[in-house]
């Protein structure tokens, strides 16, 4: 960092994608090894640290993401957001990969545990994705029954997802805050 100064320096930090290779990660202290609980998993239950090459392909994955629910990944997220902001002379902190890798994901993890203690419904019965087409229906009613229950699931459980990425960006800005 002393090389860039005067140039004012963005620390990047990816978020939720906490590692991509063939071979898992070496360090003990690594968060796919030492918290596998902290990582998402697919529909099926899957973790994405347990995928091959090929399946990363398939589902258009870089690799091991945290689970965006996951409220102690979170806060350790925000520490080491702040610690950066403490120790090293940077104007901010970019935040990367601060998303669900896919619509596919979450489902049977902690948020789709509070999905389904919420609305009653198993978020893995909701299709991943829809498009404008069934948003402009269902604004309109003039839907079935059935297609507009479908389309509320989705939308509820797409704020849902979103509500656990923004607590994320809450608890940085709190933790960065505090650090300065």
């Amino acid at each position: 960092l002393s090389d860039c100064s005067p140039l004012p320096v963005t620390a990047w930090m990816n978020v939720f994608f906490v590692w991509g290779g063939d071979a898992p990660p070496k360090s003990p202290d690594h968060p796919v090894r030492r918290h596998p609980e902290w990582l998402l998993r697919d529909a099926s239950g899957k973790s994405v640290s347990e995928y091959t090459a090929e399946e990363r392909a398939r589902g258009w994955i870089e690799g091991a993401y945290a689970d965006p629910a996951s409220e102690d990944y979170r806060g350790r997220f925000a520490l080491l957001a702040a610690e950066v902001a403490a120790n090293y002379r940077v104007r901010g902190v970019h935040l990367d990969f601060i998303r669900y890798p896919g619509p596919d994901y979450g489902q049977t993890g902690e948020l789709g545990n509070a999905f389904r203690a919420r609305y009653g419904f198993d978020p893995a019965l909701v299709p991943a994705e829809f498009g404008t087409v069934d948003l402009r229906r269902w604004l309109a009613d003039d839907t079935s029954e059935a297609d507009r229950f479908l389309t509320t699931a989705k939308l509820l459980w797409a704020w849902m997802r979103a509500e656990e990425v923004t607590a994320l960006v809450r608890r940085v800005r709190g933790a960065l805050t505090a650090a300065r």
